[in-house]
């Protein structure tokens, strides 16, 4: 079972003038020592990578993405956000489908 007591680390830490269009890789500690892992894109952000590769020619012209296995897509990125998503998660026994166990 998840605890609801849990360290939040975010890679890099949020705080640009652009939360709309970002990503990080976050890394929840419980009491246990167990650690998880997984990324957060903003909607805004998965579309600017999407036109990044239609102007370099890669995944064909922006055809396709190949996303990390474990990814939640978000409005924006700051730190009151995630901790909302994670909590939630926790609280509706969906956190290990959202993160990937990392030791």
């Amino acid at each position: 079972m998840i605890s609801r007591t849990r360290h939040i680390q975010l890679s890099p830490e949020s705080g640009t003038e652009e939360e709309d269009n970002y990503n990080l890789y976050v890394i929840v500690t419980f009491p246990d020592r167990s650690r998880w892992a997984s990324d957060f894109y903003t909607f805004k952000n998965i579309e600017a990578i999407r036109q990044d590769y239609i102007q370099s020619g890669a995944c064909l012209n922006g055809a396709y993405w190949s996303a990390p296995n474990y990814l939640t897509v978000v409005d924006h990125i700051d730190r009151k956000r995630i901790e909302e998503i994670v909590d939630l998660y926790i609280s509706e026994g969906t956190f290990e489908y959202a993160f990937e166990y990392i030791g």
